[in-house]
């Protein structure tokens, strides 16, 4: 076995290695609420996972068998199926985000689109053959102009996303997606290329989630969990000016921005800031977000 392939084993192993932690946090974050964006967000990230986790079943497959261009159905036909979950729920969370109401004809369409790799598994049982390579390469074209289109509407309208923290988690997203689909196309129209790139953006998407779950920026309900810690508030006599400042932190707000909007001074939002860290018997804007993700 050469360095390469060590290395190519190592790549796939590495990259899937931090989706089981991150599918056990969501799940855990679904139990305590209903929220329609998480349930998406979990949906899209385990097709993800079944992705990179199949490519890399298949991967060693062939390299066992020693025959890069043997189908394996099973294989194959899940990658559709996640590919499918991956178009419906991707552009669920942007009409998510920036609609209220997401009409019939909308969800019709969006329906339709997403069934297309299943069409492609039923005609494919029915007349007995096995889904050819031109089939997949066509149903991944779509996903490109799907998410090619998503990314379109969020670069268009994510300034109008109110949450600072959501902002700019889904910002980072979109950046990623953005740049990922020009290799992602790259690697479909340069033959023989020897390096898979989904594990790496499988990877990077995973970072992230873990970066912003453990800095205590991930939290879903925000609204009932301000109003949910008034017990807390009364035992520590938080002020009014105090909650306004936990509310504006929980936010992502800076003290600079903080300031502007309550119209006070930076070095007064600081004052605030260290008397209610000093009854809350915190030290960190990092303690502050955990004690409130509790």
């Amino acid at each position: 076995m050469t360095y390469l392939k060590y290395f190519e084993y190592f790549y796939y192993f590495i990259s899937i290695l931090p989706g089981f932690s991150i599918l056990m946090i969501l799940l855990l974050s679904l139990k305590k609420t209903d929220n329609k964006l998480l349930f998406s967000a979990f949906i899209v990230y385990l097709s993800l996972s079944v992705m990179s986790f199949m490519q890399f079943i298949d991967f060693f497959l062939h390299d066992i068998l020693g025959n890069p261009y043997l189908p394996v159905p099973l294989i194959f036909y899940t990658d559709l199926v996640s590919i499918s979950l991956l178009l419906y729920f991707v552009t669920k969370i942007v009409l998510l985000l920036f609609y209220d109401k997401i009409w019939l004809g909308i969800k019709l369409l969006m329906f339709l689109i997403s069934a297309i790799p299943l069409l492609f598994i039923v005609y494919s049982f029915f007349a007995q053959i096995f889904v050819s390579k031109n089939f997949y390469q066509f149903t991944m074209w779509i996903t490109y102009c799907v998410l090619f289109g998503n990314s379109l509407v969020f670069g268009i309208k994510y300034k109008s996303i109110r949450d600072d923290i959501q902002k700019k988690l889904f910002k980072t997203f979109w950046l990623i997606v953005s740049f990922f689909m020009i290799i992602f196309i790259l690697d479909r129209i340069i033959p023989d290329t020897k390096l898979n790139p989904l594990p790496l953006f499988y990877m990077i998407i995973s970072i992230i989630i873990l970066v912003y779950y453990y800095k205590g920026l991930l939290h879903f309900k925000k609204k009932n969990l301000f109003f949910a810690n008034s017990t807390l508030f009364d035992n520590h006599r938080i002020t009014l000016r105090e909650k306004e400042i936990i509310k504006l932190i929980l936010r992502g707000k800076s003290n600079k921005e903080i300031g502007d909007e309550l119209f006070i001074s930076e070095r007064t939002v600081k004052n605030h800031i260290y008397n209610t860290y000093k009854k809350l018997d915190i030290n960190s804007r990092f303690e502050l977000i955990h004690l409130f993700n509790q």
